[in-house]
């Protein structure tokens, strides 16, 4: 992850000026084996519960239909554009 900039803090930054508790962050192929990382340093900076899509992404735009049945009060999608770091 440290070869990323994933801008977690602004998402972070983000959760807590809402005060947001339940927070989806949809992950491409190449960032889910740091899912675990991404939720965790989330949750350790703000009291929301974050859950984290894991399935099938093609973009930015791929959302899942199901997201409807969850009440989400943040929803970011990391896409390709996310920025390496040298």
């Amino acid at each position: 992850m440290a070869n990323y900039d994933l801008e977690l803090n602004r998402i972070i930054e983000e959760i807590r000026n809402n005060q947001a508790k339940l927070v989806c962050i949809q992950l491409p192929d190449g960032l889910k084996q740091q899912a675990a990382e991404i939720e965790e340093k989330i949750k350790s900076e703000t009291k929301a519960q974050v859950l984290i899509w894991l399935g099938s992404c093609y973009g930015a735009c791929s959302d899942c239909k199901a997201f409807g049945k969850f009440r989400f009060e943040i929803f970011r999608a990391m896409d390709r554009k996310i920025n390496f770091v040298t």
